[in-house]
């Protein structure tokens, strides 16, 4: 593949993984519901509050930027959301996702873990490609 469709590839896969995070914590921002779901979730209270903006700025940073060492923060928060729905799956629990605000009312699945891996797998190719 020529040096041109990597920085596309890159470029694409930052633009969406930064999108994601944008979108969701602008989501949470103006989700009155968002704290009490973040609380079902499990969520640390110090980080109920600053969660949203943390998203919303690295995502919107990430996907502009490419600033490399942005998508860490991303990926290590990614993880965590999803170590955190496997516990509580495995647990015979499904709290509501919570991912994007009051658009996330569907509790927790497979499918959620599914995703995370395949937006993990996005933001490798961003850093990576």
């Amino acid at each position: 593949m020529n040096p041109h469709a990597h920085h596309i590839i890159a470029a694409a896969a930052a633009a969406v993984y930064g999108g994601v995070f944008t979108w969701s914590g602008a989501t949470k921002l103006v989700a009155p519901d968002w704290p009490n779901q973040a609380r079902e979730f499990g969520t640390p209270k110090w980080l109920i509050t600053s969660l949203p903006g943390i998203e919303l700025l690295l995502g919107a940073a990430f996907a502009t930027t490419r600033v490399k060492v942005l998508a860490l923060p991303l990926e290590i928060l990614l993880q965590a959301f999803t170590l955190a729905a496997i516990l509580h799956l495995l647990a015979g629990r499904r709290p509501r996702c919570a991912c994007f605000g009051s658009r996330s009312r569907a509790p927790i699945s497979w499918l959620t873990v599914a995703r995370n891996a395949a937006l993990f797998a996005l933001g490798v190719v961003a850093v990576v490609v």
